[in-house]
């Protein structure tokens, strides 16, 4: 049974011929990106602040500005409060 040849057995790379080039250029890429991180510092997306998500039915239809300015009160920080579905459902 005769086989598929991708690569040539005589095939000689000289990998190692290049390493400064390569090193160089990998040491040049790492301190660029340390310096970026010191400068621009990270930036957390939503998914790393983190919170909770609640989801209320009430029996009867409730004054959103109320809530809000109630739970001001409460130091709770960053609170968001939406009608989710019909007037009857909030998201907070």
């Amino acid at each position: 049974m005769k086989t598929l040849k991708i690569i040539n057995q005589n095939t000689n790379i000289q990998f190692l011929k290049y390493k400064k080039i390569t090193l160089s250029i990998s040491i040049i890429f790492c301190l660029i990106s340390f310096f970026s991180l010191f400068i621009n510092g990270l930036n957390f997306g939503i998914d790393f602040k983190g919170g909770s998500l609640i989801e209320v039915k009430s029996d009867e239809s409730i004054n959103i500005s109320d809530v809000r300015s109630k739970l001001s009160l409460l130091n709770l920080g960053d609170v968001q409060i939406q009608n989710f579905g019909s007037e009857k459902k909030y998201l907070s």
